[in-house]
């Protein structure tokens, strides 16, 4: 009787022999000795060219110290016109500063009487004083016996009327009438309230000429309404000028302009001022400014702010 050994032996003598080494198709690349010597220089070659390409490539430590320190002197002289800038802007603050003290009220003159208010008490004064005369005449007449005695007492009578109605406020309490010369009153302590608010604002060396170095902020101070008061403003003769209500007026309406420019001017400076304290430096600093920059932000205001125009247009 066969043992298991004897079975497992012959059913491995049964099973058929395969060639394995035409199992696997064969591949249709060809395939490359890496160890093959002719190839070696040739990949030896382009290892050494792609080298030296890498090396010229690489900044040498010359060239980069040279590019920091130009960064460095760009930066800094970035610095140093934004600090001209911002002290131009600061004087030109400060200069127009008396602006923000203008009171609209005063300037304004609401309860100012107009014209015809004033034409309608002058007339009504002029026929109490017409018919004043008349009365005046028949009491002549009376005197010297031209009319009857009773005309001549009745005009008497008619005359102390029509005085007190031109010339006291019984008429304003009977026929609810303005005076004629409490008209002319009123007018004349408007005007002088509003001009004496005009000679507080330009001071001793004028207001309006410097506002109107603002006109990169509002355009509307380069009006050509403007531009004689402006004119006058610089010549200190503007209260020698301004007389009646259309021209305070105008002056108030000047100084309502030139306060959304102050604004504005004051918005921008504030603006810049705290992005360069985020930056990591301060722009209100004397570093790095030579005596002509200090001349040139003292003078900002004759220079015609040509720098801060240039500047603001940049920043549009």
């Amino acid at each position: 009787m066969a043992g298991p050994k004897d079975s497992i032996s012959n059913l491995s003598l049964k099973l058929p022999k395969v060639d394995l080494s035409h199992s696997k198709p064969p591949s249709r690349r060809r395939i490359v000795d890496r160890r093959d010597p002719d190839n070696q220089p040739a990949r030896s070659e382009e290892d050494r060219r792609t080298q030296a390409d890498r090396r010229g490539n690489e900044p040498s430590d010359d060239s980069a110290v040279a590019n920091k320190s130009n960064r460095e002197q760009e930066k800094l002289a970035k610095q140093r016109e934004m600090r001209v800038q911002q002290r131009r802007k600061k004087k030109l603050i400060a200069a127009c500063e008396p602006v923000t003290g203008m009171n609209f009220d005063v300037l304004a003159m609401d309860d100012y009487p107009d014209n015809q208010t004033v034409l309608r008490a002058k007339r009504e004064r002029d026929f109490w004083l017409l018919s004043a005369a008349a009365c005046m005449a028949g009491f002549a007449f009376g005197l010297i016996g031209l009319v009857p005695a009773i005309v001549g007492g009745v005009s008497v009578g008619f005359l102390l009327m029509c005085l007190l109605m031109a010339f006291t406020s019984l008429r304003k309490r009977l026929l609810d009438q303005p005076m004629y010369h409490e008209l002319m009153q009123q007018r004349r302590v408007l005007e002088f309230q509003a001009l004496s608010h005009i000679r507080f604002l330009e001071g001793t060396e004028g207001l309006a000429w410097r506002c109107e170095k603002m006109r990169q902020y509002n355009s509307n101070l380069e009006r050509k309404l403007f531009k004689g008061m402006v004119e006058i403003s610089r010549e200190l003769r503007l209260l020698e000028v301004i007389r009646n209500r259309k021209q305070i007026r105008l002056y108030l309406l000047f100084m309502v302009e030139a306060q959304k420019a102050y604004q504005r001017l004051q918005q921008d400076y504030l603006q810049h001022h705290f992005k360069h304290l985020e930056e990591g430096w301060d722009d209100s600093s004397t570093e790095g400014l030579v005596p002509s920059d200090m001349d040139g932000a003292a003078n900002a205001l004759d220079s015609g702010d040509s720098d801060i125009d240039s500047e603001r247009a940049k920043s549009s």
